[in-house]
C-alpha cells in the first residue's frame, strides 16, 4: 500500500491518500489511446486549451495524458511536486469536484503555481480505482475566467465515471488473470501432488488396497492397490478392481476383517488389526499391521503387511539358537568330560611310571639286565609317555576352549630358545639317520614371549616332521624377519600332505596318514594345540607342501616385547635337564623305534 501527502486549500493539516499500489495493472495502450480521444473532444467540446487526466504518486503528481491543443502548456509525463497547492491536489485529497473560475480573484489561489503557466480557471474531479484507491484526476484548465455550466459539469462526470468504468475492467481483468493463473499453479501443483501420491502409493513395502462400499457396507469393491499388494497376495490389479472382496477372498470374513471394515465404514473410526493367519483354498500366509480407516470420499482403505517370511526366518532363527545352546552345553560336556578323564588318567599313569623307573633303578643295582624285561619295560614306558602326551594336549585344549588358559610372557631371546630346542632333539633324530640342521639370518632378537608354549610348538612341529621322515631325509630349522615379524619355519624332505588334507590338518583329531601300517602314533591333537597355542601369541601358522617331496610349517610371531620389564638376553638358561629330556620322550613319544 502506498499513500501520498497533498495540500487541500480548505484545511490547515495536509491530507494523506491512498494511492494505486504496485500490485495495480498496467494501463494498456487501447485504452491510452480511448482516453486521449476523450480529452481532446473534452478540449474542443468546451473551448478550453487544456484537458488533462493526472496521475498520483507518491511524492509527485504526473500529466498521464494531455489534450493535443494548440495552447496547452501541459506536456505528458511532466511532474509537479506535491505540497505546493495545486488545484488537484484539493481534488484528490477531498475526493470531490472542484471549480475555480478565476484564481486571480480568489485568496484561497492567488498563490496557485498553475497561475504562472497563466491557467486561472479550474474544473477537476477525482478517478478512482474499484477498491476506491485514488488513480488521479480529470480536469480542464482555460487561461481567462470561466465558470463551467451544469452540462459541462455533467459532462465531466460522465466522462469520469466512464474512466472509472475501464479501470474496474482492468482491475477486473487483472484479477481474473491472477485467478487463472493461481488455478493453472494449483492444477499443476495437484497434478504434482498427485504424481507423488501415486509414486508413493506404488512405491509402499506395505500393502495398500482402496476398497468402494456399497449395500450399506455389505459389499467392499476393489478400487485400487498398490504393487505389494499384488505381490503379497499373488494376484493382478486388472483382474481384481470392481469386484467384491469375497469374491477374491472367500477368508476375509472368516478372520474378521469384513467385520472390523464395516464397523469402520459406519463410525468412521480408524481400527488397528495385529497379526494375523490368512487362509483360503489359493494363499495363506501372516499378515500384521493392518490399518482400516475411512477417507471423506466414503471409501475404505486397508494397509497391511506380509510376515511370512519374517515369520519363517524367526523360526530358523530359534531353531539355531537352540542348536547353539545344545552346542555350547555338549562341549561344556564334553571339555568337563575330557578333564576329569584325563586328570583321572594321569594318577595311574604316574604310580605305573613311578614303578618303572624303580625297575630300572634295580636293574642298575643288580648289575645286570634282562633282556625280556628291559625290552618290555622300554614299551611300557614309551607308551606310558605317549598317554602322558594325549592327556597332557587334551587338558591344555580344555584350557584353552573354557578360558582358564594362561600365557606367561617374557622378554626372551628368540634365536637362543629355538636354538636349545632344536639341538635337544639332534641325538633323537640322527638315530633316526635323518639330518636336523639349524640357520636363523638374524644373530638374535628380543621378543615377549613364553618359552614354555614355544617350546610345545617347536617339539611338537619337530616330532611331527620325523614322523613323516625316512632314512636319508632332512629336517631344516630356520628363522627369519619379515617386517614386524619372526618367522620360525620348520621344514622336511619327507612324504608331503595331501592337497585334501592341507586344510583339516589343524583341526582336532584330523590325521594325514590313518592306515594301519603306519610307522607312527598320534591322536590328531598336536597340531591343533600348536595352532592355538601359537595364536594366543597372536601369531599365525601356515603349511606349504608338495605331496611326495616334503612339507614346510611356518610360525609367525609378532616382533614385540614387554614395556614394562627389563631386557636381559641372558636370563633364561635352557639345560638339557631330566625335566626337558622327560618333555623330549613325551613329545617323542608317537614314534615306534624311539
Amino acid at each position: 500500500m502506498k499513500y501520498s501527502i497533498v495540500k487541500v486549500c480548505t484545511k490547515e493539516q495536509p491530507v494523506t491518500v491512498s494511492i494505486s499500489s504496485d500490485e495495480k495493472p498496467n494501463i494498456s495502450e487501447i485504452m491510452v489511446k480511448k482516453w486521449h480521444d476523450i480529452i481532446d473532444l473534452l478540449s474542443l467540446t468546451i473551448k478550453v486549451p487544456s484537458a488533462l487526466i493526472m496521475r498520483l504518486e507518491e511524492k509527485n503528481i504526473e500529466v498521464f495524458l494531455a489534450s493535443n491543443t494548440k495552447d496547452n502548456p501541459y506536456k505528458i509525463k511532466e511532474k509537479a511536486e506535491l505540497i505546493s497547492g495545486l488545484y488537484c491536489e484539493t481534488v484528490v485529497g477531498n475526493k470531490s469536484c472542484l471549480l475555480v473560475p478565476n484564481a486571480l480573484k480568489d485568496p484561497l489561489w492567488r498563490e496557485n503555481p498553475d497561475i504562472k503557466l497563466n491557467m486561472i480557471s479550474y474544473l477537476g474531479l477525482p478517478i478512482l480505482w474499484a477498491d476506491g484507491e485514488v488513480f488521479g484526476t480529470l480536469c480542464i484548465l482555460d487561461n481567462k475566467e470561466n465558470h463551467y455550466n451544469n452540462q459541462y459539469i455533467k459532462l465531466m462526470e460522465l466522462l469520469k465515471d466512464s474512466i472509472e468504468k475501464d479501470l474496474q475492467l482492468i482491475f477486473e481483468e487483472e484479477r481474473l488473470k491472477k485467478e487463472l493463473e493461481n488455478r493453472k499453479i494449483a492444477e499443476q501443483k495437484l497434478r504434482e501432488s498427485e504424481t507423488r501420491y501415486r509414486e508413493l502409493f506404488n512405491n509402499m513395502r506395505s500393502a495398500v488396497v482402496i476398497y468402494d462400499v456399497k449395500d450399506e457396507g455389505n459389499k467392499f469393491i476393489f478400487a485400487d492397490l498398490n504393487k505389494s499388494t499384488e505381490l503379497i497376495e499373488k494376484i493382478d490389479k486388472v483382474d481384481i478392481v470392481g469386484k467384491d472382496i469375497e469374491e477374491c477372498f472367500s477368508g476375509a470374513s472368516e478372520m474378521g476383517l469384513l467385520k472390523i471394515m464395516k464397523e469402520v465404514w459406519k463410525t468412521g473410526t480408524a481400527h488397528y488389526l495385529g497379526p494375523t493367519f490368512y487362509e483360503d483354498n489359493k494363499i495363506n500366509g501372516w499378515r500384521e499391521n493392518y490399518y482400516i480407516y475411512k477417507l471423506n470420499s466414503e471409501q475404505v482403505v486397508v494397509i497391511y503387511d506380509d510376515i511370512s517370511e519374517k515369520i519363517e526366518y524367526q523360526k530358523i532363527i530359534n531353531e539355531n539358537e537352540r542348536l547353539i545352546c545344545e552346542k555350547i552345553e555338549y562341549d561344556k560336556v564334553r571339555n568337563e568330560f575330557f578333564a576329569n578323564i584325563s586328570h583321572e588318567l594321569r594318577t595311574p599313569l604316574n604310580v605305573i611310571l613311578s614303578a618303572l623307573q624303580l625297575i630300572e633303578l634295580k636293574q642298575s643295582e643288580l648289575n645286570h639286565s634282562n633282556g625280556f624285561m628291559v625290552k618290555y619295560s622300554k614299551i611300557m614306558k614309551q607308551n606310558c609317555f605317549r598317554l602322558v602326551r594325549l592327556i597332557n594336549n587334551i587338558i591344555e585344549m580344555t584350557k584353552i576352549n573354557t578360558d582358564y588358559f594362561e600365557i606367561h610372557f617374557q622378554n626372551i631371546d628368540i634365536v637362543a630358545l629355538t636354538r636349545e630346542i632344536t639341538a635337544s632333539v639332534t641325538e633323537y633324530i640322527s638315530n633316526r639317520e635323518v639330518k636336523l640342521s639349524f640357520y636363523s639370518e638374524i644373530e638374535k632378537s628380543i621378543a615377549s614371549l613364553d618359552p614354555d608354549k614355544i617350546e610345545t610348538i617347536l617339539l611338537n612341529l619337530l616330532s611331527n616332521a620325523v614322523k613323516f621322515t625316512e632314512p636319508g631325509d632332512s629336517i631344516a630349522v630356520t628363522i627369519s624377519k619379515r617386517n614386524e615379524w619372526i618367522v620360525i619355519s620348520v621344514k622336511d624332505t619327507g612324504s608331503g600332505i595331501p592337497e585334501d588334507k592341507l586344510q583339516v590338518i589343524f583341526e582336532r583329531f584330523r590325521q594325514v596318514d590313518k592306515s594301519l601300517t603306519r610307522n607312527h602314533e598320534g591322536s590328531g591333537i598336536g597340531l591343533s594345540l600348536v595352532k592355538a597355542l601359537v595364536e594366543k601369541h597372536n601369531g599365525k601358522i601356515s603349511v606349504q607342501s608338495d605331496y611326495g617331496k616334503g612339507s614346510e610349517f611356518i610360525v609367525e610371531l609378532p616382533d614385540v616385547f614387554l614395556s614394562d620389564e627389563l631386557i636381559k638376553p641372558n636370563t633364561v638358561k635352557y639345560n638339557l635337564d631330566n625335566d626337558r629330556i622327560k618333555k623330549i620322550n613325551i613329545e617323542f613319544s608317537d614314534i615306534y623305534s624311539l
